[in-house]
């Protein structure tokens, strides 16, 4: 609750500057809108629906692109632990595309993928699946060595070793994976949804963005950032702590 409470001071607070920085007449309302005409914009569109379709069209896309990304990450990180030589090929791999931004391969994607749900997809797995690899990698390389040495002393060797030993050993990796894999996933597709517009008659939150912004209603683009925001708060802080409640602090693998 304390935690809660600093939160809504510093929302409060930042609400009160900006409400403040509108009041003083620095900068014109079209550009700078009140907090109410903010609101008004954002509850407008939530009703109409809008705002609530783009928002279920981004969300669908990107845990398409999650998924993706967690079967090809688990894929190839559990084939890189038992062959060496591929592990080593993966690792130049990650070397060469983890630091590669997304945006850079957009003329490389519109070429293969044109500028549809495959090409928006293309950019969100390429965004996790090299950070997510990064983390699942690091996890399963510093497992406990008390665990590796109960399962040796009671012969738990091949699947039922992964399966019962590794992969819940390296949780608190994979999640830690995850949290960034979601993070860059979400940057990534309001980024490719802003260039690449609407896809088959359809658009997201990325799309509502550079709408506002063509027909200059700087209130509506603000709630679409507010919308962002939110998301991402909300998946941060109330999915991702369920997760670690339910997983890594029941199991007392961290505090």
């Amino acid at each position: 609750m304390k935690q809660l409470r600093i939160k809504a001071v510093f929302i409060l607070a930042g609400g009160l500057i900006w409400q403040g920085i509108y009041l003083s007449g620095v900068y014109s309302p079209l550009l700078f809108p009140s907090l109410g005409t903010i609101c008004t914009a954002l509850g407008r569109d939530i009703v109409e629906g809008a705002l609530v379709d783009q928002f279920l069209y981004s969300m669908r896309l990107v845990i398409e692109g999650l998924a993706l990304s967690l079967v090809l990450g688990l894929g190839i990180a559990l084939f890189a632990r038992s062959y060496s030589m591929f592990r080593s090929g993966v690792n130049l791999l990650i070397s060469i595309a983890h630091p590669l931004p997304g945006v850079v391969l957009l003329p490389l994607v519109i070429l293969w993928a044109g500028i549809g749900e495959g090409a928006v997809l293309f950019i969100i797995v390429h965004s996790v699946l090299w950070p997510f690899l990064v983390s699942f990698f690091s996890a399963l390389d510093h497992l406990p060595q008390t665990q590796q040495e109960v399962a040796d002393n009671y012969e738990i060797f091949g699947w039922r070793r992964l399966i019962w030993v590794d992969l819940p050993g390296s949780f608190p990796g994979f999640l830690s994976g995850l949290k960034i894999g979601w993070s860059r996933a979400w940057r990534a597709l309001i980024s490719a949804e802003m260039i690449f517009g609407a896809t088959s008659g359809s658009g997201g939150i990325g799309w509502y963005l550079f709408q506002k912004r063509v027909f200059m209603d700087t209130a509506g683009l603000f709630a679409g950032l507010l919308v962002i925001m939110l998301i991402g708060v909300l998946i941060e802080g109330l999915f991702f702590r369920w997760v670690e409640r339910k997983t890594v602090l029941r199991w007392g693998m961290e505090r």
